[in-house]
C-alpha cells in the first residue's frame, strides 16, 4: 500500500502500472488536507541524504544512493501501531529488521576479483579490487560497490569495509566533491 498526497504527478504513468501490477493500492490525502507527516518524512530522508554526502564528500552524482539509505534507515526506526512498537520493515517483512546488516554509507570496500574484463589476472597479479559502498544488493544478502576507475558494480559475497577513509582518497581523480546540495521540500538544485 503507497500513501501519497492528492497531487498524481509522482504516481502516474510506468510508476502507476507498476504498482497496480503488483496488487498494490494508493491511498490519498484528500484534497485540502494536510500532509504534514508525510512532507516532515521526506525532509527527514533529505535531510540525512546531505549528511551523509558532506560527511563522506561525494558529491551529488551519489545522491539517489543516498535517498534510497535513508529511507531503508527510516523505515527501520520503530513507531506505535496501537499498542504495540513495530517497524515499516517489520509490517512489510514479517520479521524484524537486522541491524547487522547496516554499515556507513560510501565506506571503502575491498573484495577478491581476478579478472580484468574477461581476461584472468596471474597468480603474481593483484587478485582484489576496492569499491565505494553504495547500498544493499536486492538479490543477495551483500552490499553493492562501485569502482569509478572501471565504473562497474560489484556484488561480492565476501567483503571487508574500511569505514574510516574517504571515498576520495582511494579515488583522488574520480571523486569530486562538488560542496554539497541546496534543498526545499519544493525543488532540489
Amino acid at each position: 500500500m503507497f500513501h501519497s498526497d492528492f497531487d498524481k504527478k509522482p504516481i502516474s504513468g510506468k510508476t502507476l502500472k507498476w504498482i497496480l501490477a503488483n496488487k498494490s493500492t494508493i491511498i490519498a490525502a484528500p484534497a485540502g488536507s494536510s500532509n504534514g507527516l508525510e512532507e516532515r518524512t521526506w525532509q527527514t530522508v533529505v535531510q540525512m541524504a546531505c549528511a551523509y554526502i558532506t560527511k563522506k564528500q561525494v558529491g551529488r552524482k551519489f545522491w539517489f544512493y543516498m535517498l534510497s539509505h535513508a529511507a531503508s534507515m527510516i523505515n527501520q526506526v520503530p513507531g506505535r501501531l496501537g499498542l504495540k512498537l513495530a517497524t515499516p520493515f517489520e509490517l512489510v517483512h514479517n520479521q524484524k529488521p537486522d541491524s547487522t546488516t547496516w554499515f556507513k554509507p560510501f565506506s571503502i570496500g575491498y573484495f577478491n576479483h581476478n579478472t580484468d574484463g574477461s581476461t584472468t589476472r596471474s597468480n603474481t597479479e593483484d587478485q582484489s579490487l576496492d569499491g565505494i559502498a553504495v547500498g544493499h544488493d536486492d538479490r543477495s544478502n551483500t552490499i553493492v560497490f562501485y569502482n569509478p576507475i572501471v565504473r562497474s558494480y560489484y556484488r561480492p559475497p565476501a567483503f571487508k569495509l574500511d569505514e574510516g577513509h574517504l571515498p576520495a582518497t582511494n579515488f583522488p581523480s574520480y571523486i569530486k566533491y562538488d560542496g554539497g546540495l541546496t534543498w526545499s521540500l519544493q525543488k532540489l538544485y
